[in-house]
């Protein structure tokens, strides 16, 4: 079972979970780690006909009335191997000893799986741009369905690529988290935001992002009509890669479909780029999430 614990010296909630260990994996092992090379041991999971060995599915874009039928061109699905669980019918924290004494909670929360794609064969970045549109709308529609429970604390849509990075299918999908508890990292930027309000009585990333597209800067990658894609000043990794909306908005969930075409063009450059110049060396979410 699931339990999110708090590391009391770091300020950070790490989720525990037995599940994330027994997960399947698409990729060849003998080949790079990176590779989208898959294993053909048999059928993938995500592809269209599979459809009754993943659950019912939670949302999907698809041209028929008919749930769970394989016409689909977006699926969300709950995650088969999730790292958290809504099978509790309370979350109060409970700990263990003086020290420990309120710093577990259970493992309560979402793990939902976004199959970008039917086809097993494109990688997101070479997906049209009509149907990426339909991907950040399955984006949208899940964060607010989550946004109306007031029991989450946090969403998080991410996406790896490589098993090194966490990835454990090939076929093209994304994830998304829902939790009861802010992380780490979202505590800490919304503490910084709020102290460079206190001193300046100015939003932060509004005065980033017009200094970042000032004429000559060395870290703007693209702008549009709404947003903006620099690398950041203070860079955590190589090509680290931020996007954020011109105008002062906070809620993603919320953009209209201007604005979602876009963060699609915004999205489709970067990849691109990727593409062209490499991918960067592998992460992991260690520092967003710790699943284990």
């Amino acid at each position: 079972m699931a339990e999110l614990r708090q590391d009391l010296l770091r300020q950070r909630w790490i989720i525990i979970s037995d599940k994330r260990g027994k997960r399947p994996t698409g990729y060849n092992k003998k080949s790079d780690s990176n590779s989208v090379e898959s294993c053909t041991s048999g059928p993938c999971a995500f592809c269209p006909g599979q459809e009754q060995k993943n659950g019912h599915e939670l949302f999907a874009i698809r041209e028929s009335d008919e749930a769970d039928s394989p016409d689909w061109e977006v699926r969300v699905i709950n995650n088969k191997y999730p790292a958290v669980s809504c099978d509790f019918d309370e979350v109060l924290p409970t700990g263990e000893g003086e020290v420990y004494g309120s710093c577990r909670l259970p493992g309560f929360g979402s793990h939902e799986v976004i199959i970008e794609t039917p086809n097993h064969q494109l990688p997101l970045p070479e997906l049209s741009a009509l149907h990426i549109v339909k991907v950040l709308k399955a984006y949208q529609a899940r964060i607010n369905y989550f946004q109306s429970d007031s029991r989450f604390k946090y969403i998080h849509v991410f996406k790896n690529r490589g098993d090194r990075a966490g990835a454990s299918m090939t076929h093209s999908h994304s994830q998304l988290i829902a939790l009861p508890v802010r992380t780490h990292n979202i505590q800490a930027e919304l503490h910084g935001s709020q102290e460079y309000y206190d001193k300046h009585k100015r939003c932060l990333l509004c005065d980033v992002a017009q200094y970042e597209t000032q004429a000559n800067c060395i870290r703007l990658i693209d702008e549009n009509e709404h947003f903006v894609t620099v690398s950041p000043y203070a860079p955590m990794f190589p090509f680290e890669t931020w996007l954020w909306p011109k105008r002062h908005s906070s809620n993603y969930e919320t953009i209209g479909e201007d604005e979602v075409n876009n963060v699609l063009y915004a999205d489709t450059t970067v990849n691109h780029l990727f593409v062209v110049c490499g991918l960067p060396c592998a992460t992991s979410l260690d520092d967003v999430l710790c699943a284990v």
